[in-house]
């Protein structure tokens, strides 16, 4: 591979992995968020419910468990 191509792939692999932090921070905050959920408004708790579904995290309010958000399900 020539220099150009190298650099492409570098600048990919950069932006991956700059894609995985943020998708790891954003489900952290989300699962945060749902210890409020009785707290938040109705349109908040849709709004939370659509990122939950976004990022394959499921949320039972009886119990309060979330499920899911593996961040490594992103690389799949």
């Amino acid at each position: 591979m020539d220099i150009k191509t190298n650099r492409i792939i570098d600048l990919l692999r950069e932006e991956n992995a700059n894609f995985k932090k943020l998708a790891k921070y954003t489900i952290e905050d989300i699962d945060d968020l749902f210890w409020e959920y009785d707290r938040i408004s109705s349109s908040g708790q849709e709004t939370l419910d659509r990122l939950a579904k976004m990022y394959n995290m499921r949320h039972e309010p009886k119990t309060k468990n979330l499920f899911g958000g593996d961040v490594n399900a992103i690389s799949k």
